[in-house]
């Protein structure tokens, strides 16, 4: 695990204040989306842990993933609300 995702993500959301402006929100959540795409990717490419990709909690992430971004190369951009696809076709789109 990168040793900034521990600084990012060792603080519960609910304790975290979201920045207040537009664009810093949009950039966060940008930031978010490539560390799910690294992670994922990470996922898919180390044989050692295939079987985690199966846990449940681990498929839901990738849906929720899924749904709130696009993962356009080189970049990942945060779906608008108006962009977003229907919950239950979320397993239908590919990372």
């Amino acid at each position: 695990m990168p040793v900034e995702w521990y600084e990012r993500y060792a603080t519960r959301w609910q304790d975290y204040r979201l920045p207040s402006g537009r664009q810093e929100r949009q950039e966060l959540a940008e930031m978010i989306g490539q560390d799910g795409r690294r992670l994922f990717a990470l996922l898919d490419e180390t044989p050692a842990l295939a079987w985690v990709r199966n846990v449940p909690a681990v498929e839901t992430l990738r849906r929720v993933w899924v749904q709130q971004f696009y993962a356009d190369e080189p970049t990942v951009r945060w779906r608008e609300a108006k962009d977003l696809p229907p919950s239950s076709g979320a397993s239908l789109y590919a990372l």
